[in-house]
């Protein structure tokens, strides 16, 4: 941003003066390339003050407290927060997603993906998403499955995950549950439409 560190953190100021918002989330790119992971809670915190109303820095801050800080009531909390901002967009329903799979809230979850599902029909994100955390859980194989099917079920977005990456993690779903030959073709479908993808590796694993 701006051609070196010193002119970084000039435009940052700069943004800073206009937004503040976005000025808080300038300074965290900034931070991030001189390597102080440490400031990110605090610049994402500062930028949802300025901006309570923001839905790019509720999402940002939801999306941390998933990942890096494993506060997932508070990331729960700051995607409804989120979606209550502007609901026709992606990113707080699959933060959403997450944090219901972190804490186990298996009971709510199908209604926030309907409710996702509805609020933006042309992006089924939080399904793959859905798949992606209740494969990594390892306890609720046959969700998996069934959201990466449902993920499969319609073009996906230009910037959403590819379908040669769903059609490899429903494979390893497949091979989870004990059904080899099922995931091989799974695999098979993800190499035919990405040659580099992962899955390449997992034929030669199976084979």
């Amino acid at each position: 941003m701006g051609g070196d560190k010193s002119q970084g953190r000039a435009v940052a100021e700069q943004i800073m003066r206009i937004d503040p918002v976005e000025g808080y989330l300038a300074q965290l790119t900034v931070a991030r390339y001189d390597k102080q992971d440490s400031r990110t809670e605090e610049l994402l915190r500062k930028a949802v003050e300025a901006g309570p109303a923001d839905y790019q820095a509720r999402v940002r801050l939801a999306k941390f407290c998933l990942g890096t800080a494993k506060q997932y009531a508070e990331g729960e909390a700051q995607a409804r927060t989120a979606l209550r901002i502007d609901p026709t967009r992606t990113g707080a329903h699959v933060a959403l997603v997450a944090a219901l799979i972190a804490q186990d809230k298996w009971g709510e979850l199908d209604a926030a993906l309907a409710e996702a599902e509805k609020d933006v029909p042309d992006d089924l994100s939080p399904y793959f998403r859905a798949g992606l955390s209740s494969l990594a859980k390892g306890t609720e194989l046959a969700r998996a499955e069934r959201y990466f099917r449902k993920y499969l079920a319609q073009e996906p977005e230009p910037f959403a995950p590819k379908w040669a990456q769903a059609h490899w993690r429903l494979g390893q779903v497949l091979e989870k549950e004990g059904r080899k030959a099922d995931a091989i073709a799974e695999w098979q479908e993800a190499v035919k439409l990405n040659p580099e993808s992962p899955a390449k590796q997992d034929l030669k694993r199976v084979k």
